[in-house]
């Protein structure tokens, strides 16, 4: 996860894969295997280098989501995986003010199981024709089966943007519209 590579060393990222404390581990363990496993065990506390923000603590995301995605889909365990994050955030809820999610771009099974059980989301975008047209195709994937659920938006945090670029702007204006 890009947030972890921000929030903590990469020696110690790296450790946390090694010795199976990821996220996508976390997830092998309850949807794959089916074995019962305690969240506190695939956090690290305190990760934060700011000093007034000592009490961040993080699941790192792993570098095998892919792997992980593609044997839920051969499992047909969509299902399971959607229980596991509703189970993880009911979990994590009493025990933090608030729970951020960094998923990878795109519109995956984990992603979607994110969204569909997540209280809020917001997306960052970067101002151009791809991400605009990735905004449609968001809007367009929440309203499909929506008694399934789908996360508040709560809007849009625009990044990358080049001050004095008219197309920039341009694009700004029609993502905000």
């Amino acid at each position: 996860s890009s947030i972890s590579t921000m929030l903590m060393r990469p020696d110690w990222v790296m450790a946390i894969q090694s010795q199976g404390r990821t996220m996508v581990d976390y997830f092998i363990n309850i949807v794959l295997k089916n074995e019962a496993v305690n969240w506190a065990a695939f956090v690290s506390s305190g990760v934060s280098d700011v000093d007034d923000a000592r009490t961040v603590d993080l699941m790192t995301g792993g570098g095998h989501l892919t792997l992980f995605e593609r044997e839920v889909a051969r499992e047909g365990a969509t299902v399971r995986l959607r229980t596991g994050i509703r189970a993880l955030l009911d979990a994590l809820r009493p025990n933090f003010d608030i729970v951020l999610i960094d998923c990878p771009p795109g519109l995956s099974v984990v992603t979607e199981s994110w969204l569909r059980e997540a209280d809020f989301y917001v997306s960052p975008v970067v101002p151009d024709h791809l991400s605009a047209y990735a905004l449609e195709v968001l809007n367009h994937f929440r309203g499909r089966d929506p008694e399934l659920g789908f996360a508040e938006n709560l809007g849009l945090i625009i990044n990358m943007k080049e001050m004095g670029s008219a197309a920039d702007a341009d694009h700004e204006r029609r993502d905000a519209a």
